[in-house]
């Protein structure tokens, strides 16, 4: 429970702030914005690593979902830089990216975590032995210390609206309510939602799966096999996109392929639950099912999402981009928050109801297809902006 509340605060914050900085990067300067959110993410890791007591933990959590809305600006800010050729390539690298860092991560805090105690490093005296999670907060500040050096060498400024242009016969910009109100980013956000909700349930409950003992329908495996396991994940989330999404994106396009693969990830996922009544049969023949159903699975799930960074960006005018990815990211901090929740407690109640085929743990594999198939409808409505044009261009048509 108390982990949850530490990780649902940032998500909380998250949801509620970032449309904000979405905004106010539609009319500052990106560099700016870019910097800003590093510089709280340093103050908030330093924070969290030095807090006293839980109630900082909690506090300095909040404090990171809140203040740093770079997350989503960068995929506005990827939009503007790049041309519609090079646009998914920009994309399934933030993808990759995005994927190392998930793989990396947690690698790195938990085998920094408490080095004085787990390492015997020879400063007892130090710092780090009355604040047992500051080191790798210290990596992340260090990284985040990099990304300042990058932005400052490499962010280009936004172009400032010359005069003629703010005299031109142009319509009148749309409130920040009235841009999320509109069909096409109502439709991204709810894909966006929905996706990372099946990111985290997959996550958890595959966890969980592995964990569980046999006779309650888990794979009971060791915390070397589990490691094991979500590293061929990481490296299957890191290579995929990198390597294969733009050649089948320049075959199908977009939004096409985006369903092809938020279809697919369904017979996958359903298909990878029939592990737990192979693997007292032959364990060989249940690890190769595993490992590529959990492949294919991975794959699936960051196609759609790269594919999902186009069509957020895809359903807005240039000026609206920052509040759009703002208002998405908004959507999948409540995906995630709530994620974790729904999948952990269905979990507990099917192991304990032991109940038959397919009403037992294989039940939650069920689960995770639900978001993906309510994705998979919103996205045969879901259609790029189209500009309005005005009706003094029509006229001279």
């Amino acid at each position: 429970v108390w982990a949850g509340l530490l990780g649902s605060s940032f998500s909380l914050s998250q949801m509620l702030f970032t449309p904000l900085w979405g905004k106010a990067s539609d009319h500052l300067s990106n560099r700016l914005i870019f910097l800003s959110g590093i510089f709280f993410s340093i103050v908030a890791l330093l924070w969290f690593g030095m807090a006293p007591t839980f109630a900082h933990a909690v506090a300095a959590r909040s404090f990171h979902g809140a203040m740093n809305g770079n997350v989503a600006i960068v995929r506005a800010y990827l939009n503007k830089v790049t041309d519609t050729t090079h646009r998914p390539r920009a994309f399934s690298y933030l993808t990759t990216s995005f994927g190392l860092g998930f793989f990396l991560g947690p690698s790195i805090g938990g085998t920094l975590y408490d080095p004085i105690s787990n390492y015997n490093w020879p400063f007892a005296q130090s710092i780090l032995a009355n604040h047992r999670y500051l080191a790798p907060c210290l990596i992340a500040v260090l990284l985040n210390a990099l990304s300042a050096m990058l932005v400052l060498r490499y962010c280009q400024t936004d172009p400032r609206k010359t005069q003629q242009s703010l005299l031109s016969d142009q319509p009148a910009p749309l409130t920040t309510c009235a841009v999320m109100r509109s069909g096409p980013v109502l439709l991204a956000g709810a894909i966006y939602g929905l996706l990372n909700l099946t990111g985290i349930l997959q996550v958890e409950l595959v966890a969980l799966w592995s964990a569980a003992l046999r006779e309650d329908g888990g794979l009971q495996f060791s915390s070397t096999a589990i490691g094991i396991l979500m590293m061929f994940r990481g490296v299957a989330v890191t290579l995929f996109p990198l390597f294969f999404y733009q050649r089948l994106h320049r075959r199908f396009g977009t939004l096409r392929l985006f369903q092809i693969a938020i279809f697919s990830f369904a017979p996958c996922t359903l298909l990878q639950g029939t592990v737990t009544y192979l693997i007292d049969t032959s364990e060989p023949l249940a690890w190769v099912l595993l490992m590529l159903t959990e492949f294919g699975k991975t794959s699936c799930m960051s196609c759609c999402h790269t594919g999902c960074y186009l069509m957020i960006n895809q359903s807005t005018e240039s000026s609206n981009l920052g509040v759009v990815n703002g208002f998405a990211q908004s959507c999948s901090a409540l995906g995630r928050g709530v994620g974790p929740l729904v999948g952990g407690t269905i979990f507990a109640a099917l192991v304990m109801a032991h109940r038959p085929f397919p009403l037992d743990v294989y039940l939650s594999f069920v689960l995770q297809v639900v978001p993906v198939l309510a994705s998979f409808t919103i996205s045969l409505k879901w259609k790029p902006y189209q500009p309005v044009i005005p009706a003094k261009e029509c006229a001279e048509m």
